[in-house]
């Protein structure tokens, strides 16, 4: 789990330096239509790693944030023994990219499948786009379960977290630049969320355990 409060996300910082060694070298060359691709890409690269601070919100004991800034583009209700919801969520580069655990619980299962980044319009977007899998249990016995799948990026999804881990509400657990997160909830809940809402991680209320 990341514990990292400088503006910009680490995972930024080898793609500014490459690309401002890229400016450097293409104004040396006098390729100057080159260079200014290549400080922009720098600039591109400071923006969708930003890293600022966010305000939890206190709410009533239950509750479940949203993990990712992003838009809901559905919620449908499923047939799984654990699971009777999920929401679908997606992010854009212009969202904040860094991810955030929902509330206080222990990391039940995780995994991560390095994969390609083709559009989500592809068939072959669920089978075989890069994606991270966890699942949440806090100590009432609430469980949810989380899917982070990219789309088309130019950074792989960063996740910090491993099993067994105890995690604590708002705190950083990765990074994911344009994709779409899919939030599974128990029968036993109550959202408060609609398709359409506009998401911010940690402060968003998705609803409440009941």
């Amino acid at each position: 789990m990341e514990n990292n409060l400088f503006i910009l996300h680490k995972h930024s910082l080898k793609y500014i330096a490459y690309s401002f060694l890229a400016f450097f070298l293409l104004l040396i060359l006098d390729l100057e239509l080159l260079a200014i691709a290549a400080f922009g890409f720098m600039l591109l690269s400071a923006y969708v790693f930003r890293n600022p601070e966010k305000s939890l919100v206190s709410y009533e004991k239950g509750a479940l944030l949203s993990p990712v800034d992003g838009r809901v583009v559905k919620i449908e209700e499923i047939e799984d023994e654990s699971y009777a919801y999920k929401i679908e969520v997606e992010s854009g580069y212009f969202d904040l990219s860094i991810l955030r655990v929902p509330l206080n619980a222990t990391v039940e299962e995780v995994e991560l499948f390095h994969g390609t980044r083709v559009s989500k319009k592809s068939k072959l977007f669920k089978e075989l786009n890069e994606y991270a899998k966890l699942e949440l249990l806090d100590k009432e016995g609430h469980k949810v379960k989380i899917i982070h799948r990219l789309e088309r990026s130019f950074a792989p999804l960063y996740i910090d977290i491993f099993q067994g881990q105890e995690l604590h509400k708002a705190a950083r657990y990765g990074v994911m630049l344009n994709g779409t997160t899919t939030i599974y909830l128990p029968k036993a809940f109550k959202l408060n969320v609609n398709v359409g809402n506009q998401l911010s991680a940690t402060e968003t209320l998705l609803g409440y355990f009941i």
